[in-house]
């Protein structure tokens, strides 16, 4: 199993295939620290991972993210979907359904 960071976006996005709600968005443009990010917000506000392996007491610009990444997850019925996002300073500002790459 790679490493992934988990994205919280700010709206609720349906499946494009069954309208089916969508949740446990992740991604690998980020650290790939299983960081957890929320949309508005500049830097990670939690780190899904046991309290002696975090990292977040460290500087958190570090964790910046890139100006434009993509997030995926996957349906209940199994069908995937992507959202493009992107940041204006580093703050994960927006993010539209667009097609896996």
């Amino acid at each position: 199993m790679g490493m992934f960071d988990w994205y919280e976006p700010e709206a609720a996005h349906a499946c494009p295939e069954c309208d089916a709600e969508l949740s446990g968005w992740q991604g690998t443009s980020g650290p790939c620290a299983l960081l957890v990010y929320r949309q508005g917000r500049r830097y990670p506000v939690d780190q899904r991972v046991d309290p002696e392996a975090r990292l977040l007491a460290l500087r958190q610009a570090a964790f910046d993210l890139p100006a434009a990444f993509q997030i995926h997850t996957f349906c209940a019925n199994g069908h995937p979907a992507a959202l493009q996002c992107g940041c204006d300073d580093h703050r994960w500002v927006s993010c539209v359904p667009s097609a896996l790459r």
